[in-house]
């Protein structure tokens, strides 16, 4: 079971009540979320607004005994849970050309050579990124490279109707400009893609994911879909009990079953709303776990994804439904 409460944490001698926003977790495996001030690389960006929140171990024989790993502080615990977790570096660079209107497009890259799949992130009605960057930064930080057009919103000429193409020139652009527009596009493998849409944006990522120039590999749909019986890539759909926007639970489950994906995945968040992405970030880590499952190939992340029990997706948070079909494991 999981428990959310409010508690105080002592570090370095700093007592510091933890932000009512930080969606403070503690689990069975011993470990539990906590707010940690100025938290610095691995195991930070847990959390997608404050990006001071960290898994933190509570209970070492508990942590060990649940993951048979050294579990001593905050790397390891993140190593447990399986998650790569890569100092990242920002940048931002001009694109000509959106339906959305603007240019600046931002991108999050891990250090180190890669090859690292990238994956493109498609906004909400307000337009920009929906004020996620450090969630961004968090999917980043697991060995992908996150590209983000910083555009503009609905209404006008962006639409879920229309910003599945500014997905398609980010993806063309990008390649051509390479290293010339940012140092972190000389890092990316062009084979291999994923779509990461929210409301808005979700909407138009079945569309983004059938537009053959990019070879569009998974997709996620965060608090909205459409015309998912296009979708026939991995994809992940997320909701919540409360989101009472155009996309609410029953809309995105159908959208669930309408995808002819071979491995697809449902989760509702109890008591989520439409904005939990951007006010809570617990679901970043296992939008990481997806990409890398299907974009990276890790079969420790896909047994994460589609398995069941302790360390599992539908096992991690307080869903009032959680559900996904799969051929096999990869």
């Amino acid at each position: 079971m999981v428990l959310r409460r409010a508690v105080v944490v002592v570090l370095a001698g700093v007592v510091a009540a933890h932000p009512l926003d930080c969606g403070l977790e503690e689990a069975s495996s011993g470990q539990r979320q906590i707010w940690v001030p100025n938290c610095q690389g691995a195991g930070c960006n847990a959390n997608g607004l404050d990006n001071e929140c960290a898994w933190y171990v509570d209970d070492l024989q508990l942590c060990e005994a649940s993951y048979n790993v050294s579990c001593e502080h905050v790397v390891a615990a993140r190593k447990a849970q399986h998650v790569m977790s890569y100092p990242v570096s920002s940048d931002r660079y001009d694109v000509e050309g959106y339906v959305c209107g603007g240019s600046t497009t931002l991108i999050y890259h891990p250090s180190g050579d890669g090859p690292f799949p990238l994956i493109i992130y498609l906004h909400g009605s307000g337009g920009s990124v929906d004020g996620r960057e450090s969630g961004l930064a968090s999917v980043a930080s697991s060995g992908f490279v996150v590209v983000a057009p910083r555009t503009g919103g609905y209404p006008g000429s962006c639409t879920s109707k229309t910003e599945y193409k500014d997905a398609t020139r980010a993806w063309t652009a990008s390649k051509s400009g390479g290293a010339a527009l940012s140092p972190g596009l000389a890092k990316v493998d062009w084979s291999r893609t994923g779509i990461w849409g929210y409301s808005m944006g979700a909407k138009t990522t079945p569309d983004a994911s059938v537009q053959e120039v990019m070879g569009v590999d998974a997709i996620v749909c965060s608090h909205g879909s459409r015309d998912s019986t296009n979708v026939t890539v991995p994809a992940m759909f997320v909701t919540g009990t409360r989101d009472d926007s155009s996309s609410p639970a029953d809309v995105m489950f159908s959208q669930f079953e309408a995808a002819q994906s071979p491995f697809k995945v449902y989760s509702n968040i109890q008591n989520g709303t439409h904005t939990r992405p951007i006010e809570q970030g617990s679901m970043n880590p296992w939008v990481a776990k997806f990409f890398a499952c299907h974009l990276s190939g890790r079969n420790t992340d896909c047994d994460a994804v589609y398995g069941s029990g302790l360390g599992s997706l539908c096992a991690a948070n307080d869903y009032a439904g959680c559900t996904f079909s799969q051929t096999s494991i990869i």
